[in-house]
């Protein structure tokens, strides 16, 4: 045990912020794989449709997408405070926030005028390939508007994420989404049963509160308390501070807006091409084997802003390091992965029971390669943005995304299997990683030299 403090006293400051953050995340992120995991039946009883579970699912994705739309501000808002909370400069924290919170809202106003008469215009039947006697065409109406409203929501309440994360307090975030799970899954269980599709619903008015009620609270305590002497004022607006955090932001939001078209679109095109019970399947296959990325995304959350600390300090030695280290933990995911692979069945089967998938072994083989990818993209991202050094990413994904939609056209042309969407995420993100490594490995070796030449 003294040995234990002894070593955890000698560790740098950075360093012991980082195991901090990450074992809390582990620990935060168990209880929410917990929750997941109880969630999926609940969903599959509740519905009673898979059809209408897919839509679920499919709507939410596609709503979602909203968030990425936030021009980068809330990602430049996280950079920019890591530097001026090291300097201890409250009045350029009052500027930036003030700033962030303004600009969010001008967005805010601007969807509501553009996208909410949009919002009546879709056929969102044909939208999302599902019958109007499954689901009426009014109801999938409401349903969309009262998420999009949540969505806007969010804009507001999540930005106190991006001062937490600023602030190096990354667990607190992830309690906070896992709070959002417990809160959706207490609803579940206390909610009345009815037809699927007023379950639908229901469900998604108990959205708009569920999604933003955590993180409301979460920010009427931080400026009560951490952030008391950051006291905001409209006299601390600051145009200045607006043109740094879009120009931070900007290649940020391109970036974000690409990953989205890469990654969040997979259910809805599934649910285009192979109908909406199929995103089911896919949900399934994808909880258990994105969850070891997942943990060791959560471990890496605390690292994007810890390297733009230690930038900003010249702590360059340090930030090889850990680069270093990051790097071993695809190898280990890729053999966690393989191990749910040759559990699968039995996972699926315990998990699910009754409500099993039909499982397939090129399927999990598929999962494999794409559970460890997702993690190398992560580690690399994460690094990436924590530098700032991102055009490489936004050059890779912009060529992604087109070929996404070439590569789906063609496949699906020929069969009607939904693994492909997982297919083209593959071939898309394996050389982005490898050139995003390359370019890293050779910014970090800079860094080193600088430093030895100090």
């Amino acid at each position: 045990m003294f040995y234990i403090k002894y070593k955890l006293f000698k560790m740098s400051i950075n360093t012991r912020l980082v195991l901090k953050n990450s074992l809390l995340a582990f620990v935060i992120k168990g209880m929410s794989f917990i929750v997941s995991i109880l969630t999926v039946p609940v969903f599959i009883s509740y519905f009673s449709n898979q059809a209408v579970l897919g839509v679920w699912y499919t709507v939410l994705s596609i709503i979602t997408w909203l968030i990425y739309f936030d021009l980068g501000i809330g990602n430049g808002l996280r950079n920019c405070l890591v530097k001026s909370f090291a300097d201890n400069d409250n009045e350029r924290t009052r500027q930036l926030i003030l700033s962030s919170y303004l600009m969010i809202g001008c967005l805010v106003v601007v969807a509501i005028i553009i996208l909410y008469p949009i919002l009546s215009i879709i056929n969102w039947n044909s939208f999302l390939n599902i019958s109007n006697d499954l689901v009426s065409s009014d109801i999938l109406l409401q349903v969309t508007r009262y998420i999009f409203t949540g969505v806007l929501l969010q804009f507001f309440s999540k930005l106190i994420t991006s001062i937490l994360y600023a602030l190096q307090k990354s667990a607190v975030n992830d309690f906070l989404g896992l709070l959002c799970s417990l809160f959706q899954l207490a609803f579940i269980l206390i909610a009345p049963s009815k037809s699927p599709q007023e379950n639908l619903l229901l469900l998604a008015k108990a959205y708009i509160v569920i999604s933003i009620l955590p993180y409301t609270v979460m920010t009427i305590l931080m400026f009560f308390t951490k952030l008391k002497e950051v006291k905001i004022k409209r006299a601390y607006f600051s145009i200045n501070a607006c043109k740094q955090l879009a120009g931070i932001g900007g290649l940020f939001f391109v970036c974000q807006i690409l990953y989205m078209l890469i990654i969040n679109t997979n259910e809805y095109l599934i649910t285009l091409f192979t109908g909406p019970e199929n995103v089911v399947d896919y949900s399934i296959y994808n909880k258990a084997f994105l969850l070891a990325g997942t943990l060791a995304l959560l471990a890496l959350t605390p690292v994007w802003s810890i390297v733009t600390k230690a930038i900003a300090k010249n702590e360059f030695a340090w930030l090889s390091k850990l680069y270093r280290i990051s790097l071993l933990i695809t190898p280990v995911i890729c053999i966690i992965e393989i191990c749910i692979a040759l559990l699968f069945k039995n996972i699926v089967l315990l998990w699910l029971g009754n409500a099993s998938i039909s499982i397939k072994p090129w399927y999990i083989a598929i999962f494999v390669v794409w559970g460890t990818v997702f993690t190398y993209q992560s580690v690399l991202s994460t690094f990436a943005c924590g530098t700032g050094k991102i055009k490489l990413q936004a050059i890779s994904y912009s060529i992604g995304v087109i070929f996404k939609g070439v590569f789906l056209t063609i496949f699906f042309k020929y069969t009607n299997s939904w693994i492909a969407v997982v297919i083209s995420n593959i071939i898309i993100l394996v050389p982005y990683c490898i050139l995003q490594q390359i370019s890293l490995n050779k910014y970090f070796s800079q860094l080193s030299k600088e430093s030895n030449n100090r």
